[in-house]
């Protein structure tokens, strides 16, 4: 048993969260807001597609003993048409893309294989083949037929098809109640003047920003001064209407640092508070019934590293998401390490080598500009050198 106190490992910190998980209760959503969300149970066929036998081209529809005859067009088919039409022999009929063919036809000849005279038409290529641009009631999808599976994430198409099978909700795990609370007596607002000793808050706006395919909105971000009772007042009122609620700044141990009390005065169960890593070594997770707290430290490149390496991977599995896959990569530099540590470096992957960027302090965020991963590099190691191979989280896009 590990004590809420005790400094963990990432290894150590990454079970527990993964102990004190679970999914979102699934829900009934209309299809055309579901993309990007899980489903629920296996999809199946409430009718044929096609649902009946339909042409694939514009031009005739023919018997096929009739090809080499001279033809007397009978009428015209349309899509939508929905009076029943009976071909005789010997006789055509004018058919467009989508319509249903007519009863006793069963090959479609495309216009630019007719010559139209006067008493009708006469197809130029006798080698057509019986069956030929007809797309026959259920020859895509049977009625009853298992189309998509539980657990697809939806997409775009995932949601046209979805349409073409006449369904528009689905059951799905949805997306997330999410409370954002940057704290800090520092912050200022990006577009306002700074005064003396304030800092632009950023770190609010990035976690909206990574997080929006992920929350219903509207979002609720509160920005709060660093003072107990405040914080543990907005704690408990918002526990009870969120699923997970991210904190920043004040997870630390010093004298304006207050989440971990606030979030103790709270009823917030911690599960652990330090992790042996660098950046965001004062990471905190605790629970309280159904929701996920999260307090990242304030310091912006800390806040990033620690959203990628435990909040999204927690995003995603509370909404039954498929986890990013960790790659391997061979390392282009040399790289000296922290003692005891494990880090997680920005850095950019390509073509199989990944290079170690510059401004690794967790402070600095600019160096995540030019980033398209992290590279974990183990505690127990001091160094490491070019050419080895290391693991590499790649960044969402």
């Amino acid at each position: 048993m590990i004590e809420s106190n005790e400094l963990v490992s990432v290894e150590q910190a990454r079970a527990i969260i993964a102990a004190n998980l679970f999914h979102v209760q699934p829900a009934l959503k209309e299809s055309s807001n579901s993309t990007g969300l899980a489903i629920v149970e296996d999809i199946f066929s409430p009718l044929d597609i096609p649902a009946f036998d339909q042409s694939s081209m514009d031009g005739y529809a023919i018997y096929a003993e009739d090809i080499k005859r001279s033809l007397v067009v009978q009428g015209v088919v349309a899509a939508g048409h929905a009076q029943p039409e009976i071909l005789q022999r010997n006789h055509a009929m004018r058919i467009f893309t989508g319509a249903p063919l007519p009863a006793g036809s069963d090959t479609i000849v495309m216009q630019e294989k007719v010559i139209v005279h006067s008493s009708g038409i006469q197809i130029t290529d006798p080698d057509i083949e019986k069956g030929t641009y007809v797309r026959k009631s259920g020859s895509e999808i049977k009625k009853d037929e298992l189309v998509i599976k539980k657990g697809t994430v939806i997409t775009a198409p995932i949601v046209g098809l979805l349409a073409s099978l006449g369904i528009n909700t689905v059951p799905v795990y949805p997306r997330l109640s999410i409370c954002i609370i940057a704290t800090g007596n520092e912050l200022q607002m990006p577009g306002r003047p700074l005064q003396a000793g304030q800092a632009y808050e950023s770190n609010a706006l990035f976690l909206q920003a990574a997080l929006k395919p992920f929350v219903d909105s509207p979002f609720t971000v509160l920005y709060i001064e660093d003072n107990l009772g405040k914080i543990e007042d907005a704690l408990s009122a918002i526990i009870p209407q969120s699923n997970l609620v991210i904190l920043t700044g004040g997870v630390s141990v010093g004298d304006y640092d207050f989440v971990r009390q606030a979030a103790d005065r709270a009823g917030v169960l911690c599960k652990f508070h330090r992790v042996k890593q660098k950046p965001g070594k004062p990471l905190y997770f605790g629970t309280k019934e159904n929701t996920i707290v999260f307090g990242l430290p304030g310091n912006p490149a800390s806040v990033v590293s620690c959203f990628y390496e435990y909040v999204l991977p927690t995003v995603r599995f509370m909404m039954h998401l498929p986890q990013e896959e960790l790659v391997s990569a061979i390392l282009k530099n040399n790289y000296i390490k922290v003692k005891g540590l494990e880090q997680f470096l920005k850095a950019y992957i390509a073509n199989g080598e990944v290079e170690i960027l510059e401004a690794q302090e967790s402070y600095r965020l600019r160096s995540f500009s030019s980033a398209n991963c992290l590279v974990a590099l183990d505690e127990n190691r001091l160094s490491y050198e070019k050419g080895e191979m290391v693991t590499v989280r790649l960044l969402p896009k």
